[in-house]
């Protein structure tokens, strides 16, 4: 008997949560922060070590969803002689040999209810722009994010002179995380009049102008805290159209459309863990589609899509940030026109493909924090490869580029960051069909 004295006396000690509290500055519901964290209350932990490391992945849970200001989880340990959290009122007294119930303290302050941002800049692929975004992060504490933006383009010609007199036109509403039991679900709308000038490599083929109306829905499962699979159905009916010059008909097939139908199938791991406004830790993504497309001037056709994507993100400090990502990307049918869009430094049009693969390299470095703000610049180098074999005469191209983004990230808005980008083309001067730099303008980290 006498050997168990030894087990016994390094046996650690059991703890267990008796009551959870949660204090709350702002709108946020109480039920709402428990359906997406689940309830602690009850939970049993062999030793205090493991339970100081639930506390902190409880917190971390908190600073991923990005939509509090300030968040933190505290854990508070009776002290001697106090009468147990459960036992509040009563005379029992807990067995000796029985658990230390502790409380958890959970703080979140929300930031702002409505923020409407105004802005105006000037995107190489679209052009000018200006108009508003009304964000409504957390709306009604319910954890929903709602957006409304309006906004006017001037469309860049093929020579980057703006279109002024005849601008774009976007108004557009998204509502994300609306909980249906398990599933989240994502509504989207938009009412779009545009001029469109259908271009490959940075070539007009068709000119037009066209006004559509967009609708569209994504529910995500997730099937544990990292895994989640979404399904995605886009609907675009086109409500006026007009041609204004065709220099090479087969073009048409891009639009404008009468119908386009979209439907997706996602898979996404995501274990990145956020840190402020940095993150540690890997994301893949894959997804298979699908597109009925009924042009007005050709004949209606379908294809099919599917991609894969890798990103990772290190950690190195408070003031550095590595990452990288890595894809590859197929469609059936005609060439995607906008190869480019995965490239920062070669305007999107300047590639088309049906196959191609592609890898971003950045660190995000942070220049200034301010109380309210955070400055952060992130240089850049990229490479892609893209091959038409549906095009005779434009098999396979390549395009490797470098630049810098400038980012600014509010605390009231840190899902919404405001990034503005430079890059430039290193393809040889042969391969370019436009211009050799890129700039860009988002409310949106790269990848």
């Amino acid at each position: 008997m006498f050997f168990l004295i030894p087990c016994l006396a390094f046996a650690e000690q059991k703890y267990i949560i008796a009551q959870e509290v949660f204090e709350i500055s702002g709108r946020t519901r109480e039920k709402r922060l428990l359906d997406e964290l689940g309830t602690a209350e009850g939970r049993i932990f062999s030793s205090e070590s493991e339970l100081e490391a639930f506390a902190e992945y409880r917190k971390q849970e908190l600073e991923n969803l990005r939509l509090f200001k300030e968040t933190s989880v505290d854990i508070e340990y009776p002290e001697e002689g106090a009468v147990p959290p459960d036992q509040e009122g009563g005379e029992s007294k807990p067995e000796a040999d029985g658990p230390i119930q502790v409380v958890l303290r959970t703080k979140v302050e929300d930031g702002i209810p409505i923020l409407p941002i105004p802005f105006a800049f000037y995107n190489s692929n679209s052009g000018f722009a200006a108009g508003v975004f009304l964000n409504m992060p957390n709306i009604f504490g319910t954890m929903q994010d709602l957006m409304l933006a309006g906004v006017y383009m001037a469309p860049p010609a093929a020579d980057d002179s703006l279109q002024w007199t005849d601008p774009d036109l976007v108004f557009g509403l998204m509502w994300q995380g609306i909980k249906i039991f398990r599933l989240k679900l994502t509504v989207v709308a938009a009412l779009v009049k545009i001029n469109q000038e259908t271009t490959a490599r940075g070539i007009p083929q068709v000119k037009l102008t066209h006004t559509s109306l967009t609708g569209g829905i994504m529910l995500t499962y997730p099937f544990t805290e990292s895994f989640s699979t979404s399904s995605s159905f886009m609907y675009t009916a086109g409500l006026a159209n007009s041609l204004v010059d065709v220099s090479n008909p087969d073009y048409l097939q891009y639009g404008p459309y009468k119908t386009q139908i979209q439907v997706g199938q996602i898979f996404s791991f995501d274990n990145v863990n956020w840190t402020g406004n940095f993150r540690k830790g890997i994301k893949i993504r894959g997804d298979i589609g699908y597109n009925y497309a009924d042009p007005v001037h050709a004949e209606a056709y379908h294809d099919f899509s599917s991609s894969l994507e890798y990103c990772q993100y290190f950690a190195a400090g408070e003031w550095i940030n590595p990452n990288f990502r890595a894809g590859a990307f197929i469609n059936s049918g005609p060439p995607s026109l906008e190869a480019g869009r995965f490239i920062r430094g070669i305007r999107d049009n300047e590639l088309k493909g049906n196959y191609g693969f592609y890898v971003n390299t950045g660190i995000q470095i942070r220049i200034l924090r301010l109380k309210i703000l955070e400055v952060h610049l992130a240089p850049s180098a990229d490479f892609i490869f893209v091959s038409a074999y549906s095009d005779p005469d434009y098999l396979a191209d390549y395009g490797f580029a470098i630049g810098s983004d400038i980012m600014v990230i509010l605390n009231h808005m840190k899902s919404l960051p405001l990034r503005l980008g430079f890059a430039y083309d290193l393809r040889p001067e042969s391969r370019i069909g436009n211009k050799r730099y890129e700039i860009n303008f988002s409310f949106s980290f790269a990848y």
